[in-house]
């Protein structure tokens, strides 16, 4: 079967474009001239960029003789102008040059997938390897004699949704060797490195260490920590997330004693010529002596190491301790005494004791760190530098009008300078889910939507006079080019007049009762890292990050919610025949009847805003699922187009009753250093 790669559809293998969405299954347009290139072809032939599938190889013998056709293998390694050779017998993974390993029994190298929408064997298994796994790894071994034992860690893991671990695209096994197909990370930067060349800050340090004690428990089961004592195989993700290259599989079934990591984080805390903490240190020490035997002992005692850092001295704190760039030194120095008399906001201090912020100011010095939730932060500005949206509906399995509707709208403008990049945006989405009788439903989910989107165009997105002015005479836009945000009184505006666009309708028509159309409403305004909410009906937004997992941002407006907050139990409130009826919507009623929730919130590390009708978050279904179908939106490998999709489809099998719709805004947050030179 070919998967299609817009909709992830199975089509025949003689089929060239996708029977679902129509997506050509044998060619893409090349991503550096965009002429059509064959999704088999290595280098698109009229740019030569490299368009190929590639993933990693690793042959293992299982002997101490490495098998015959290694030789072959080899040469092709040595010598890229021999002839074509193949890891495996279908002639699919063309053997590209590499590095050669320093085991005998052991070749890692780079291969070329010349059929990449093909079902490799591995996937025709998945499936039942899931299940088997579900049911424990030792039915599950018995599932396929031609999938090795190191597969199943790869796949047990990968459904936990631990992207730590590289994915696992196919594996055999033979008398004489073991072949596992990996995603390529052989150049992702190696933490050894930023850690010798102090590329790193201390906070980050830990942050990372902190992470290895997740996958020490997390790899515990499948008999894999190993993979955490080589620095070689510790990697960095382009959101600076500690990785592995590859699973090692420890021998013997008992879990190795935290000691072994102690030494592991000895050696690598030699490499740095910075001073250490002298609490870590003592911590790495308590470790090898067995004096701290739990991995939440350690987390303890390095959130302590975390909070010494971000104390408030009696001195000024010098750039070396915070892992500052040493230019910001003065900066932070004239920034640190406080005058009591004047409380401007400029004379504040840099560094504050988090206790004094709220949480959404609590920031770590990595904002995409996934592990790093108990450890204190460090309060700095931030700076945006990555969105991406996505948007998709689906009719359901049962309804015959699609009464979802959903719009997007963004500006985003970039910009580099020596510190990185900074992108300043704005982004407008709307999700509604319609209701009334003879397709009034579609009617208003698409009105409210149109009438929000040009009310917002006309007071918000739109450059001002004098910024178009200046734009229109060649002169550039300045720092402060763009409107602010809306505030919440133009926001509730906004949405009353929604409400009337839909409301004048029902009149017009003399609609009453069930006739009377009507939608619900959740509404995103993103500018910078500032975010606007607003919503009426039972339409919710999710947020998701790192450190603060997931949360329901928008609570329901419907008599079961109501009867919450007013102090019924939850399980009386919604037992009731009408829990789920709304208390209110946008149309029936003119708008005194319509009081829309506003929220504001910074972010201060990465996150993902799920706007999502009811007909995907029922059941619980994202807060059941949103590890493995959620949590990997946060990471930029994954594609938020595609991403969207499978969850839309996800919802369709789970629950399926109802349209479906989903909006997916992936929010990247750095630490704002230019900005802490200005203050």
């Amino acid at each position: 079967m070919l998967v299609c790669a817009q909709c992830q559809f199975e089509n025949p293998l003689d089929h060239k474009f996708c029977q679902k969405c129509g997506a050509s299954l044998t060619e893409k347009p090349c991503f550096q001239c965009e002429q059509p290139v064959a999704l088999g072809a290595l280098r698109c032939p009229n740019c030569g960029a490299m368009t190929g599938t590639l993933w990693w190889a690793i042959a293992e013998a299982t002997g101490t003789e490495p098998p015959a056709e290694w030789a072959q293998w080899q040469a092709a390694l040595t010598a890229p102008e021999a002839p074509p050779l193949y890891v495996d017998e279908q002639q699919r993974y063309h053997i590209l040059a590499g590095p050669l390993s320093k085991d005998p029994t052991m070749l890692e190298f780079r291969v070329h997938d010349q059929r990449p929408l093909e079902l490799s064997p591995l996937d025709m298994v998945a499936a039942e390897v899931m299940f088997k796994l579900a049911q424990g790894l030792e039915s599950a071994e018995t599932l396929d004699p031609r999938l090795p034992a190191i597969a199943y860690p790869y796949l047990g893991l990968q459904e936990e949704g631990n992207l730590a671990v590289p994915m696992l695209q196919d594996a055999w096994q033979s008398p004489d060797q073991t072949v596992l197909i990996l995603e390529d990370r052989s150049q992702w930067p190696r933490v050894a490195e930023q850690w010798q060349e102090e590329q790193a800050s201390p906070l980050q340090m830990l942050s990372w260490l902190h992470e290895m004690t997740h996958l020490w428990s997390a790899l515990e089961p499948w008999q894999a920590q190993q993979s955490l004592l080589d620095s070689e195989n510790l990697c960095l993700d382009e959101d600076q997330l500690l990785c592995l290259r590859r699973l090692i599989l420890t021998e013997g079934s008992e879990a190795l004693p935290l000691a072994i990591l102690g030494e592991a984080w000895r050696s690598l805390l030699s490499l740095s010529q910075r001073t250490q903490p002298g609490e870590l240190g003592l911590l790495i020490e308590d470790m090898v002596a067995g004096e701290v035997l739990t991995v939440e002992g350690v987390q303890e005692r390095l959130a302590a190491i975390a909070q010494s850092l971000q104390v408030l001295p009696e001195t000024a704190p010098c750039a070396e301790d915070l892992g500052l760039p040493p230019e910001l030194q003065p900066a932070i120095a004239a920034d640190w005494t406080v005058d009591d008399d004047d409380d401007d906001e400029a004379t504040r201090p840099l560094l504050t004791p988090v206790a004094s912020f709220p949480d959404d100011s609590e920031l770590d010095f990595d904002a995409g760190d996934d592990s790093f939730d108990e450890m204190p932060t460090v309060v700095l500005p931030m700076r945006l530098v990555g969105l991406e949206e996505s948007g998709r509906t689906d009719i359901g399995q049962h309804r015959q009008h699609n009464e979802d509707y959903f719009g997007m709208q963004s500006q985003i403008y970039k910009i580099e300078s020596p510190s990185g990049q900074t992108v300043r945006a704005q982004g407008l989405y709307i999700l509604c889910d319609g209701m009334g009788g003879h397709a009034g439903g579609e009617v208003a989910s698409a009105l409210v939507v149109e009438v929000l989107r040009q009310y917002f165009q006309r007071e918000w997105l739109s450059l001002p006079t004098q910024a178009s002015e200046a734009s229109n005479r060649g002169g550039g836009l300045g720092e402060d080019w763009r409107r602010p945000l809306p505030d919440e009184d133009s926001i509730r505006q906004a949405i009353h007049l929604a409400n009337q666009a839909v409301y004048d309708i029902n009149q017009a028509n003399n609609c009453s009762g069930s006739g009377r159309m009507g939608t619900t409403l959740v509404l995103v305004l993103v500018q910078d890292n500032r975010v606007a909410v607003a919503h009426v009906g039972d339409s919710r937004l999710y947020r998701l990050s790192r450190k603060r997992g997931l949360e329901q941002v928008t609570l329901d407006h419907e008599v079961g919610q109501q009867a919450i907050l007013q102090g019924v139990d939850p399980e009386a409130a919604y037992g009731r025949p009408d829990a789920y009826q709304l208390t209110q919507a946008l149309g029936p009623r003119d708008s005194s009847y319509v009081k829309p929730d506003v929220q504001f919130f910074d972010l201060a590390e990465d996150t993902i805003l799920l706007l999502c009708s009811d007909g995907l978050c029922d059941n619980s279904l994202l807060e059941n699922h949103w590890v493995s179908k959620l949590e990997p939106f946060l990471s930029s490998r994954t594609n938020l187009d595609l991403g969207i999709s499978q969850l839309v489809d996800f919802a369709n099998g789970y629950n399926g009753h109802d349209n479906i719709t989903a909006v997916a805004i992936r929010l990247k947050v750095r630490p704002n250093l230019e900005a802490m030179q200005r203050t």
